[in-house]
C-alpha cells in the first residue's frame, strides 16, 4: 500500500502546476491545457488491460516497480520539457509525451497494487456444509 501511496501521491503532485504553467508560462489556451492533462487518463485507460496481463504473468509486485520507474521516466520527461521553453510547441508535446508515460505508469501500479495484495491474501476456498 505504501507504494501505490507514494505513486500516487506522485503522480498528483504536477496535476496544479501543469495548467499554470502551459498557460502562462508557454503561452497555450484551455484547449492545449485539456488535450496535455488528459492525455494521462487516455493512456491510463488505454494500457490498463496491458498492465493487467503484465501483472497476472509476471506478478502484481514486478508490475507496480515497473509503473514505478516509469514513473521516474515520465518526471525525466518533464524535467526535459523544461530545457524546451525557448520552443513552446517542443515544450508541450514532451509534456504531453511525459503525461502519456504517466499514465502507463499509473496503470502499472495501480493494478499491480491489487494483484500483489491480492496474492498476498491468498485464495481461500469456502467450506461447504
Amino acid at each position: 500500500m505504501a507504494a501505490v501511496f507514494a505513486g500516487f501521491l506522485l503522480i498528483g503532485l504536477a496535476l496544479p502546476v501543469l495548467p499554470l504553467h502551459l498557460h502562462q508560462q508557454l503561452g497555450f489556451g484551455p484547449f492545449a491545457v485539456g488535450l496535455v492533462t488528459g492525455s494521462q487518463f487516455v493512456a491510463s485507460m488505454l494500457s490498463r488491460i496491458g498492465a493487467g496481463n503484465y501483472a497476472d504473468g509476471r506478478g502484481g509486485k514486478r508490475a507496480v516497480v515497473v509503473g514505478l520507474i516509469a514513473a521516474v521516466l515520465a518526471g525525466f520527461i518533464y524535467l526535459g520539457s523544461l530545457a524546451l521553453l525557448d520552443r513552446p510547441v517542443a515544450s508541450a508535446s514532451a509534456l504531453f509525451a511525459g503525461r502519456a508515460v504517466l499514465g502507463a505508469s499509473e496503470s502499472f501500479i495501480i493494478t499491480g497494487g491489487v494483484a500483489w495484495g491480492l496474492s498476498l491474501a491468498g485464495g481461500q476456498t469456502p467450506e461447504r456444509s
